[in-house]
């Protein structure tokens, strides 16, 4: 498959809950770049039926930092126990101070190692 992304992931692994309509769901972030997310939901958890085109809000807490996301479904990935959601991010201005510190720790990592 053709890489489409201009920003790199960073993978995340922080919890979140991800609101739909009238409905709160405990999920994952997997990874996250400037403009975009991936959202792991254990099948058992999901309590809306996702689809491409829907609006919803996640908010995670990494450490001590809470972090709210408005977003656009592009694309969902059923697998026999979890869903993965891929989304736009619809406020991406308020999120990009959050997205860089994480890839200035990851860099700062990569240094220390080398």
């Amino acid at each position: 498959m053709e890489e489409r992304r201009i920003f790199s992931r960073i993978r995340s692994g922080i919890l979140c809950l991800i609101y739909s309509e009238n409905s709160e769901t405990v999920g994952v972030v997997e990874n996250i770049s400037e403009s975009g997310i991936a959202l792991r939901i254990k099948r058992e958890e999901a309590k809306h039926d996702f689809r491409s085109g829907d609006m919803i809000m996640a908010t995670g807490l990494d450490t001590s930092e809470v972090v709210q996301f408005e977003l656009e479904i592009r694309r969902i990935e059923e697998f026999e126990d979890h869903i993965i959601i891929g989304a736009h991010i619809i406020n991406s201005h308020d999120v990009e101070p959050y997205v860089h510190e994480k890839r200035m720790e990851l860099l700062k990592e990569i240094c220390m190692n080398n």
